[in-house]
Order: C-alpha cells, then structure tokens, then sequence
C-alpha cells in the first residue's frame, strides 16, 4: 500500500480521502486504526479539533467509540460536505459526453455523479432521459439499433 495522502480540513476532499483511509485500515484493531486515521489528519485547520476530539474521546490506552463505524459517523458530522447531494444533483444535467471522451470515462463521471445525488435506481425515467441527451447522438442510435436500450 502506498501511504495515503494527509486530511487537511478541505471539505470537498474528505469522501475520496475517507474512502482510502478506510481501506488502508481495513481489517485493523479500532484502537490502532482510529489513531493511524488521525496520524493522517493534519493541518491548521483541523489540529484543535483533533485535540477537543482526542480530550474527548481518548484515554490513553483506548478510544471510547465501540466501533470504528462509529468513529467515522462522528467525522462525517464534522467533514463530510453536507452539499454534496445537490450540487451532484444539479451537475448531472449539464454532463455531456464531448468530442473526444471515451463512453467509459463519461459514464465513470455519470456513475460518480448518480452515487453521490443519492440515485440508486439507475432505471429512473428521468435519469434515463438525462442519460439519453447527455450522450452523444451516435453512441444513442447504435444502442437502440443493438437492442441494448436502457
């Protein structure tokens, strides 16, 4: 594993670095793994907050959550971009599949942009109809003349 990269605060990046962490410490003891997430917390902005977070809920030989589920439901509350669902929402419109972007680079994007507007079902008319104006009209015809049509 490569070392993760540290979390300074940044809003907008704490899902992707939250995601890695959370790989990096799979299978961990909770103790151990809390501390190693918090070793990769760093910067001006988050150091008084790790130390309320570590008066709070550390005691020298163990952390007080039960689970690491737990740990990070508290991070959340405090780094997770409350936004994040409407501005997904309101960016999948505008998603266009241009000139030289390949089918599975614009539907990574579209699959990304669906997850994080909370969309689950991927059958929804009106993401299908976003789908259909989104990509581009030669890659629409060849699905209905395949018969694969969403």
């Amino acid at each position: 594993f490569k070392d993760p990269h540290t979390f300074d605060g940044n809003r907008s990046r704490y899902g992707p670095w939250k995601h890695v962490l959370q790989q990096y410490v799979a299978g961990m003891e909770k103790d151990r793994a809390i501390s190693l997430i918090l070793s990769y917390v760093q910067g001006e902005s988050v150091e008084d907050y790790k130390e309320a977070l570590s008066t709070a809920h550390y005691d020298g030989d163990e952390w007080s959550y039960d689970t690491l589920d737990e740990f990070w439901t508290e991070m959340d509350g405090r780094f997770k971009d409350s936004n994040e669902a409407s501005r997904a929402q309101s960016k999948l419109p505008h998603l266009k599949m241009r000139g030289g972007m390949t089918a599975q680079d614009f539907f990574t994007q579209w699959e990304q942009l669906c997850t994080k507007a909370g969309y689950t079902n991927r059958d929804d008319p009106f993401l299908l109809h976003l789908l259909q104006q989104a990509i581009r009209p030669d890659i629409v015809e060849r699905l209905y003349i395949s018969g694969n049509a969403p």
